[in-house]
């Protein structure tokens, strides 16, 4: 970076430069020129172009960022069954779920199992 400072005076002959010149500014100078713009910049042919491209690149984004989405919910829901499978962690998951009463829901749980026990015999 390169910060150029210009101070001048006020006038004081005919040589002199006419106005006071204060360039303040950051350039970044790189020895590689930007692309030369296409002669069809501006046309409807270059918008639809652009156009195509945007909805490619955003499409391709979507699809991306849902792929990882579901990848990182299977992930969890495994790694959530991983941990229910065993009988210390079920009871202590229905005792939070259950804020405590994990009795009573066992209890309308076996009444459910009844219930679909005597609907099967029917």
């Amino acid at each position: 970076m390169r910060t150029s400072i210009m101070l001048g005076g006020p006038s004081s002959g005919e040589n002199d430069s006419p106005e006071p010149v204060y360039l303040l500014t950051r350039k970044r100078v790189s020895s590689i020129p930007p692309p030369p713009a296409p002669d069809y910049a501006g046309t409807a042919a270059h918008d639809d172009i652009v156009a195509k491209r945007d909805a490619v690149r955003a499409t391709v984004r979507r699809r991306s960022m849902r792929f990882v989405g579901v990848l990182g919910l299977g992930l969890a829901l495994s790694g959530i069954v991983g941990v229910l499978k065993y009988p210390e962690a079920r009871r202590e998951v229905l005792s939070w779920v259950t804020m405590g009463h994990p009795d009573q829901a066992a209890q309308v749980g076996r009444r459910m199992e009844s219930l679909v026990a005597w609907l099967r015999q029917r």
